[in-house]
């Protein structure tokens, strides 16, 4: 009875030890990082869904991230979306009785709302997009604030619009200048742009936001009264040349033909497309399309949300250890810093379960512990000699297989004596009675 109670403690006792060690894993990450997933019917999560939307993007997207967090990654899409429709109807004019509706009720809604839903714009406020922004060519000043250092120094002005390589031959770049004479900040945009080629031709050529290249910024928001670069991109019928001489020729004629495709609102969040000299209707807004870039607020800080759910009462966040796991960490924690005591406490508790378990238990011992030990050092040699010798990390291989052995003959020789002793202590139980 005893040595199966030991041979038990031993089973439990290497269990509780693993889910220790994985609990302390747990804590360990919870630190450094924070909570990154919670149980979605957590009190904290049904907080979130009390909450109002709001018109604040930050604040939404700190609850799109618990909802992510919680796996609920379809109703954190769907919360995005309805604060896009919320921005058109705010745009539009129509109140804003849609940011005080909850973030469980928004989710529900906007479940029905057809993904290519747009909207026509009227009277007064189609007109003050009807002067949103003007298109130049980009001025030498507004390039040089718009491009990293060292970039210039292998790029030469060429005139309003034109950064070409100091060798003639590697081409250049053609930018834009778009001027915000609105009262809105512009997150993005896109337009045509015509140029004149020889031979009383034309080229349309797209200019847009969005920088291909690292080397050329482009601020989070275009606010009122500024002016920022949109790059050009040359057309693949046409060469640089051609396409260079094209932008030459324009900054000749003193204005361009431009046609405005669509450009996109910070505050209230709407994407604007320009159907030109449409029979009703010019702009149509829609919902916008770009919310999870930083210029939004869209991007939460995951460090900081997660670090939040680690300081809340880990009541609301659902993440409280259970009896089971906080004993299994004490029971890590407390061998962890006694690290001699697990080859000492197994050896003795598998002495005991054998010698109660086998007359002949030293015997067995014996020889148990015989070909531990040459099956331990047949190992050592077999990978030793498994070691490539001609491999480049051999010294680093061969200090690890150091420290393995170190570390293994340290525990066998705690380990050896305690299982002796254990299996001695039992062996009055197999004496036959006087």
């Amino acid at each position: 009875m005893i040595a199966l109670a030991a041979l038990a403690a031993l089973i439990f006792g290497a269990k509780m030890y693993g889910m220790g060690d994985q609990e302390a894993r747990r804590l360990r990450f919870q630190h450094d990082v924070g909570i990154t997933s919670i149980p979605a019917a957590s009190p904290y999560v049904r907080a979130v869904y009390d909450e109002p939307v709001g018109t604040d993007p930050s604040t939404l997207a700190r609850a799109m991230q618990v909802l992510s967090y919680a796996g609920q990654h379809q109703q954190a899409w769907l919360l995005k979306r309805f604060f896009a429709y919320c921005g058109v109807q705010r745009f539009l004019g129509e109140g804003d009785g849609c940011a005080r509706e909850s973030v469980r009720s928004a989710v529900g809604k906007v479940a029905a709302l057809a993904p290519d839903t747009q909207w026509p714009v009227e009277g007064e406020l189609e007109s003050k997009l009807d002067s949103v922004l003007t298109i130049t060519l980009a001025s030498e000043d507004l390039l040089k604030q718009s491009t990293d250092q060292s970039t210039l120094r292998t790029l030469t002005y060429d005139g309003p619009g034109i950064l070409r390589y100091n060798d003639a031959s590697s081409g250049g770049y053609v930018f834009i200048a778009a001027h915000n004479r609105s009262l809105w900040e512009i997150t993005s945009f896109r337009v045509h742009v015509q140029f004149r080629l020889p031979h009383f031709s034309s080229v349309e050529v797209e200019c847009h936001s969005w920088m291909p290249f690292p080397r050329f910024s482009w601020p989070h928001a275009l606010g009122p009264g500024s002016e920022v670069i949109g790059y050009c991109q040359a057309p693949d019928r046409l060469n640089t040349a051609d396409f260079l001489s094209a932008v030459r020729e324009a900054q000749h004629d003193g204005a361009l033909s431009v046609r405005v495709d669509e450009f996109s609102i910070k505050d209230p969040p709407v994407h604007i497309v320009d159907l030109g000299k449409a029979p009703a209707h010019r702009f149509h807004a829609r919902l916008s399309d770009d919310l999870s870039s930083p210029e939004r607020g869209f991007v939460p800080d995951t460090r900081q949300v997660a670090g939040e759910l680690a300081t809340a009462d880990c009541k609301l966040t659902a993440t409280c250890p259970s009896a089971a796991q906080t004993a299994s960490l004490a029971l890590f924690r407390f061998f962890d810093a006694r690290l001699p005591l697990i080859p000492i406490t197994a050896g003795l508790l598998m002495g005991i379960s054998i010698g109660g378990l086998f007359r002949r238990s030293v015997l067995i011992l014996v020889v148990f512990s015989a070909l531990t030990l040459a099956a331990a050092v047949g190992g050592w040699f077999y990978l030793l000699h498994g070691i490539d010798s001609a491999g480049g990390e051999k010294g680093f291989a061969l200090l690890g297989m150091a420290r393995l052995m170190q570390l293994g003959a340290e525990a066998f020789v705690l380990c050896l004596p305690a299982l002796f002793a254990g299996c001695l202590m039992m062996k009055p139980l197999w004496r036959a009675p006087q």
